[in-house]
């Protein structure tokens, strides 16, 4: 996937509100919604059925249903003898007879399309994204709860009441204070969504729902790059440039951290460090996500053409006379000379081997058989 792709991807599920003003929002920690608008990028995230593709999960996703309810008539029943799509049917149907609304997890492995538009988003926001699908029946409702994380929700099927409050999001740190009290939300606006329909909710907003008819939603989830998280990838990198923060620090309570500061402000002062810490980040990110599959070793010549595998993301870092090039479950070293022809691969979905630029066939042949090894190139068939 090129970064035009991903930016594609992300702006046709947004549409008609531009990327820039989701981006805005989300700087913001500003919920906001987008109803009326059903466009096909958005039903079209777990298919025509979305309740079939859940379905068709039943040998793989039975056992890792959760739930929630607010006053439930039943405990959530065991997943036994689940051998067929109608019998995931019916176990889900037994958690909504108990009062239950059922939370499909690790939706993106039954979705394609779902992984894809994920994958998207990471490319652009250059953080990791899950997704789960909710199932509800009529009537059913959510106590007033908040998220660690900001949710792009999309309505797929029925409709749902969202309670969102309008006060500041508490912005929570994903570990939970054990002595925090009950949520509440004493000002709040309601939105009702439509199939189609979706709504941005940043972390730590108290909010609710309220079904209306069997409904099904699919809620993306994420935590955009936060000050930390910025703070935290500068430190790292002063960390590579400077031995003094690596060496054993003392107790944090004696107060003798100062120095480290100190070696931190000398190095945040130095031309490019931020932009360089940030890219290093980028390139962690990348190869810390999960490895894609493995494909069938093909015979690549210079007059193959190849693509982009669905899932493929590429970071390219320059370190001196190599390339790092950070693709999804680790990382590629490549000899610098090769920075042309990897720029026209991060850059280009589908080419032929001859055509990399800077490259004798041999050596092109090369490379494009050591990314497809790491799948994120496959033959374009």
């Amino acid at each position: 996937m090129t970064p035009r792709e991903a930016t594609a991807l992300v702006e046709s599920l947004l549409s008609p509100v531009p990327l820039a003003q989701f981006r805005e929002s989300v700087g913001a920690s500003r919920n906001f919604d987008i109803t009326g608008h059903p466009v096909d990028t958005r039903t079209a995230l777990m298919g025509s059925d979305p309740a079939a593709t859940v379905l068709s999960g039943y040998a793989t996703h039975a056992g890792k249903l959760d739930s929630h309810a607010v006053a439930p008539t039943g405990d959530i029943p065991a997943p036994e003898n689940i051998d067929s799509p109608q019998a995931f049917a019916e176990l889900i149907a037994t958690y909504h007879a108990r009062g239950h609304t059922v939370r499909v997890p690790d939706l993106l492995a039954l979705s394609p399309t779902a992984a894809r538009m994920a994958r998207a988003l990471e490319a652009v926001f250059t953080v990791p994204v899950d997704a789960s699908l909710f199932w509800s029946i009529d009537r059913a409702r959510a106590k007033i709860h908040y998220d660690d994380n900001d949710i792009v929700v999309v309505q797929l099927a029925g409709t749902k009441r969202w309670f969102v409050s309008t006060d500041l999001p508490g912005l929570n740190n994903v570990w939970k204070d054990a002595a925090a009290g009950p949520t509440v939300m004493p000002n709040h606006r309601t939105v009702d969504l439509s199939p189609g329909d979706l709504i941005y909710v940043p972390r730590g907003t108290p909010h609710s729902v309220e079904s209306s008819g069997t409904c099904l939603h699919i809620t993306f989830t994420f935590t955009p790059v936060t000050h930390r998280t910025a703070l935290i990838a500068a430190i790292d990198h002063a960390s590579d440039l400077d031995r003094r923060l690596r060496t054993t620090a003392p107790a944090i309570a004696d107060g003798s951290l100062g120095g480290a500061l100190a070696v931190l402000a000398e190095q945040w002062r130095t031309p490019h460090f931020l932009p360089d810490a940030e890219e290093k980040r980028r390139s962690r990110f990348v190869g810390s996500l999960p490895a894609l599959p493995k494909l069938a070793p093909a015979a690549i010549t210079p007059d193959t053409r190849v693509r982009h595998t669905p899932l493929a993301l590429l970071h390219l870092l320059p370190r001196g006379n190599v390339i790092d090039v950070a693709l999804p479950g680790g990382h590629v070293f490549v000899n610098a000379a090769a920075h042309e022809a990897l720029a026209h691969i991060a850059s280009t979905s589908a080419f032929r081997v001859a055509d990399l630029p800077g490259l004798t066939p041999d050596v092109a042949v090369a490379l494009v058989d050591r990314l497809a090894a790491g799948g994120v190139l496959e033959v374009d068939r």
